[in-house]
């Protein structure tokens, strides 16, 4: 038996995949509970807080145009919450090369480092520990992912 060539990782057949996340919350998610939908949320902003206290958005971008710049990277989280793989290749670009680099630069100096990102909460730890994550930088130092263009 074969596995699927579509699926990125064949080993991980008949497992349910994960779906796409970011530390601006799942687009169009289907969690419903309000308890885990906060906590979610709460840890969202955590996340993003996290990210951006790491990350030095180059001086060549105003903070005018970095609020409207966002880009999406593949990373791959350890079940202890240390990066242990980013995609070489953004998921989606936002225009900016420099940008996308920094953003780069900043979560492979986490991998190297291997520093541990904040603890998700036990509701939603499932979606993160163990995990392959989209996750979306915005230059929107709230982390407002609805601005970029």
């Amino acid at each position: 038996q074969h596995a699927d060539k579509n699926m990125p990782f064949p080993e991980d057949a008949g497992r349910p995949q994960q779906a796409e996340g970011s530390d601006a919350g799942i687009e169009g998610g289907l969690e419903t509970d309000p308890s885990k939908v906060h906590a979610g949320d709460m840890f969202a902003a955590k996340l993003s807080t996290f990210f951006h206290d790491r990350w030095s958005i180059p001086t060549v971008i105003s903070n005018a145009d970095a609020s409207h710049l966002c880009v999406v990277y593949q990373i791959n989280v350890s079940p202890r919450m240390v990066i242990w793989h980013v995609r070489v290749e953004p998921i989606k670009k936002s225009g900016n090369d420099l940008f996308d680099d920094s953003a780069r630069s900043m979560l492979q100096k986490l991998l190297d480092d291997r520093t541990e990102l904040p603890e998700p909460p036990p509701e939603v730890a499932d979606n993160f520990k163990g995990r392959t994550v989209n996750l979306t930088l915005t230059g929107d130092m709230h982390g407002d992912g609805s601005r970029c263009r």
